[in-house]
C-alpha cells in the first residue's frame, strides 16, 4: 500500500467517525491522513469541517485556508472557510 493509498483509507475511516458524530476521533484520522499525505486539500477541508463541529474554528480556519491554498479552485473548502466566520461573531 502505498502513503496515498493508506491516507485514503485513513480519510475513510475519518469519514466513518464523521457520520457517526465522532468529530475528535474523525480529526485524528484526518490528522493522521495529512501525515500521510499533505497535498491533498480534501484531507483539510475535512478536518475543517470536523473542527467547525467541535467549535474549534480557528483551526478550522487555519485547515480551509491551507485546502485553498493547495487547489484554489475546491469549492467546497470556500464555504467551509466562511462557516466559523459568521459562527464566532
Amino acid at each position: 500500500m502505498t502513503s496515498g493509498e493508506g491516507a485514503i483509507a485513513l480519510k475513510q475511516k475519518g469519514n466513518k467517525a464523521f457520520a457517526a458524530h465522532d468529530w475528535l476521533t474523525a480529526v485524528d484520522f484526518y490528522t493522521q491522513a495529512i501525515e500521510a499525505n499533505d497535498k491533498d486539500p480534501s484531507f483539510y477541508c475535512n478536518r475543517a469541517q470536523a473542527n467547525i463541529k467541535l467549535e474549534s474554528y480557528g483551526y478550522a480556519v487555519a485547515d480551509a485556508t491551507k485546502a485553498i491554498e493547495l487547489d484554489p479552485e475546491y469549492a467546497k473548502v470556500h464555504i467551509r472557510s466562511e462557516i466559523p466566520m459568521t459562527l464566532s461573531t
